[in-house]
């Protein structure tokens, strides 16, 4: 496997990637048309948070896969403008202002390496530039969403996206069933049984808000729940990872339910954090990853 330093200039800025790449008899099969591309999201470098880009880009390199991985503009090593920290930079990207120099960087990537397809990925926010970016370019045969995220952030409560608003103030009542929902989920945390309740609580919740006459969570980002809908329809190839720990698993799944869900390849990865990067994250998200474009997107360029 080698590694590159990568630094095109593309729409007036300089980017900075990191380029793993197979050494010349290692690419096996249709993954020699094929690269993944790593984008970063919000303040993290392209290593991402404990080198998790890093080691899956060595991981997929050593199994024949180029893995590119950047930082967009103003962010990390690359050049360029760059709203405020947290919640400007959060909405910036919601609003997929990252996905036109993410399209060009594939076209980059296309005119200097024999690569005909991509599967693009990024944790968090930066499985939101993937998603916009997918839907820009017929070449991406697959995304990558680790910890995705598809609800809004409100400045009234705090820099980061937010789970659900502040709850009203405590009554007896609620106190009580707070109490038992912490039993529960301390006795039931880690079991399979937990994974059933979570699953089940949020079509519960979807069936809920449609009898109510609600389409999507009110804090939905409803453009790029379009986007995703438009993708799968499209069939494109999907894979989600979650890491399961703080009820994000819960919450994508009541996003991403019903028909749509059945379409995607969705793995949770319980030992982890949000960052994918502790108790053995890394090693795990690298296999999970390897797995699927094996048996997904290089398995269907060899059977075309």
């Amino acid at each position: 496997m080698i590694r590159r330093i990568l630094q095109p200039t593309l729409n007036g800025g300089r980017l900075v990637g990191t380029g793993h790449l197979p050494e010349p008899g290692e690419v096996a099969g249709a993954s020699d048309r094929l690269a993944v591309v790593l984008v970063n999201f919000a303040q993290a470098s392209r290593a991402g948070v404990g080198d998790l880009s890093v080691w899956i880009g060595d991981q997929l390199a050593a199994h024949g896969y180029p893995v590119f991985r950047f930082d967009l503009p103003g962010l990390g090593d690359s050049l360029g403008p760059a709203p405020e920290p947290g919640q400007p930079l959060w909405c910036h990207i919601r609003e997929g202002k990252h996905a036109e120099t993410t399209t060009a960087l594939l076209d980059h990537l296309r005119a200097e390496f024999p690569v005909e397809r991509f599967v693009v990925g990024g944790l968090c926010a930066g499985a939101v530039t993937a998603l916009y970016a997918a839907a820009r370019r017929s070449e991406v045969a697959g995304v990558i969403l680790l910890e995705p995220v598809f609800h809004l952030c409100d400045v009234r409560f705090g820099s980061g996206p937010s789970h659900r608003p502040p709850p009203p103030p405590d009554r007896a009542a609620r106190r009580w069933l707070q109490s038992v929902k912490r039993r529960l989920r301390k006795r039931l945390a880690g079991t399979p049984v937990e994974r059933r309740v979570r699953i089940l609580y949020a079509s519960f919740k979807r069936l809920a808000d449609r009898a109510r006459g609600r389409r999507c969570p009110p804090d939905a980002i409803r453009e790029l729940l379009a986007t995703w809908q438009a993708l799968v329809r499209q069939r494109l190839k999907i894979l989600i990872i979650n890491s399961g720990t703080d009820g994000r698993e819960m919450y994508n799944r009541y996003y991403l339910g019903g028909r749509f869900a059945r379409q995607a390849t969705w793995r949770v990865v319980r030992e982890s954090n949000h960052m994918l990067a502790a108790h053995g994250g890394k090693e795990a998200v690298s296999h999970l990853i390897r797995e699927w474009l094996d048996q997904t997107v290089a398995h269907d360029a060899d059977t075309t």
